[in-house]
């Protein structure tokens, strides 16, 4: 997964946004951070349908 990468970059519309190790990353909060918030948050996500 990328969070076993050594290091990551994160482009934003085309260009460097941030650059690092994960945890780095995350401490900086940015744009890196807020993908692994919502990606975190739509685990926890739930269609539901009539029964």
């Amino acid at each position: 997964t990328v969070a076993g990468a050594d290091h990551i970059v994160v482009l934003d519309d085309g260009h460097v946004a941030q650059q690092g190790a994960p945890a780095e990353l995350m401490e900086q909060g940015g744009l890196y951070r807020r993908m692994v918030e919502l990606q975190s948050e739509s685990a926890r996500w739930r269609l539901s349908g009539k029964e």
